[in-house]
């Protein structure tokens, strides 16, 4: 059987043979780095170009990926900051409820008063008024001379 170097040449001498093996020796010698620049060495620019956008696309969709869980988990937060806000605002409406309910009530005890207030001025007005009349008659009574009573026109009693 053929041996072949990295040429690709057929081996067929000793001579050959010893520096292929030597080639061999000195490769596992100068370790991984070079390893790699021959085999990067061996594969086409377009392959490797090829593999790097592969990566930076992984790259961005992980990224991506990544933000729209987090947008997720900011959107459950919203949805339950709007729960606790429809509840909040229900208790407070309920509140609010009463609260107009109370103040209607006190609107028309205040209506009620106006009224009972209104009526008790007209009844001292009355009163006064009243009051003003006779104290005018009793001052009229007071002014008026008094006439005096002749004999002749004294009433006669019968006996």
């Amino acid at each position: 059987m053929p041996i072949y170097d990295d040429d690709d040449k057929d081996i067929t001498n000793l001579e050959g043979f010893s520096k292929y093996i030597e080639t061999q020796e000195m490769t596992k010698k100068r370790g991984m780095k070079d390893k790699l620049r021959t085999m990067f060495a061996k594969i086409p620019f377009f392959s490797i170009s090829l593999l790097v956008l592969i990566i930076i696309v992984g790259a961005i969709a992980l990224s991506l990926n990544f933000r729209l869980s987090v947008l997720s988990k900011e959107i459950e937060e919203a949805k339950g900051a709007k729960a606790q806000l429809s509840a909040m605002q229900a208790g407070i409406d309920k509140k609010f409820d009463v609260y107009n309910k109370e103040r209607e009530g006190l609107k028309s005890e205040m209506s009620r008063l106006r009224s009972e207030l209104e009526t008790m001025k007209n009844t001292r007005r009355r009163v006064e008024a009243e009051d003003q009349k006779a104290a005018a008659a009793a001052a009229a009574k007071k002014k008026a001379p008094a006439k005096k009573v002749t004999p002749k026109e004294k009433p006669r009693t019968r006996p």
